[in-house]
């Protein structure tokens, strides 16, 4: 992997090059969402595994995301060895 980075802010496609291995943003982010960092990642084509994060339950909300098809959804409280554990088996696919 190319290390950890962190991302305040997202604009235009977004991110910078090379683009990261692997993003974990929260549905509700001062600066924008999680959704729409999922959908540039994606229509951008990076080959960047997204895990989403959130403390919504709003059904409407998390039918967006999943359309979006994440590498997982975490609901809060989220326990960091299963965000481990699903980006490990992500990268091994």
């Amino acid at each position: 992997m190319g290390g950890c980075r962190r991302f305040d802010r997202f604009r235009g496609t977004g991110l910078a090059r090379p683009p990261p291995d692997y993003l974990i943003p929260d549905l509700r982010l001062p600066d924008g969402d999680g959704a729409t960092i999922l959908r540039r990642v994606r229509v951008a084509q990076l080959g960047t595994r997204v895990a989403v994060t959130t403390g919504a339950v709003d059904p409407r909300r998390l039918s967006v995301v999943e359309s979006l098809e994440p590498e997982a959804l975490f609901v809060k409280p989220t326990d960091i060895a299963d965000v481990w554990r699903e980006g490990m088996m992500a990268t091994a696919s």
